[in-house]
């Protein structure tokens, strides 16, 4: 079995032992070692992390200190579990900081 070389990065299949509580606390321990929780795009270092899980669904929205959660400052990543599969998808398609965390649910995913 072949395992992702980072399963953060994109949609992806495995045997059900990945959830999404483990992706984010991956994301948890990637931030305090200062590697930053989203791979690649602008820095995660030092980012806001906040987590909301609905069913099956969690939602990960990574901002500055102190960013409002009406601020258009957000980097939002959704995880969908569907039996076994997971799926990571970021709001808008990207890892920009442009998007609204109290928007989450409205946002477009790809």
């Amino acid at each position: 079995m072949s395992y992702p070389t980072d399963p953060l990065e994109s949609p992806w299949r495995y045997d059900g032992t990945y959830q999404a509580r483990h992706l984010a606390l991956l994301d948890l321990i990637r931030i305090a070692a200062g590697g930053g929780g989203g791979g690649g795009g602008e820095p995660f270092e030092n980012k806001l992390l906040q987590v909301d899980s609905i069913g099956t669904t969690t939602y990960l929205g990574y901002a500055e200190a102190g960013t409002l959660t009406s601020g258009a400052t957000w980097a939002i990543k959704r995880i969908v579990e569907t039996g076994n599969d997971v799926a990571i998808t970021w709001a808008d398609g990207n890892k920009s900081f442009d998007n609204t965390w109290n928007d989450r649910l409205t946002l477009t995913y790809s």
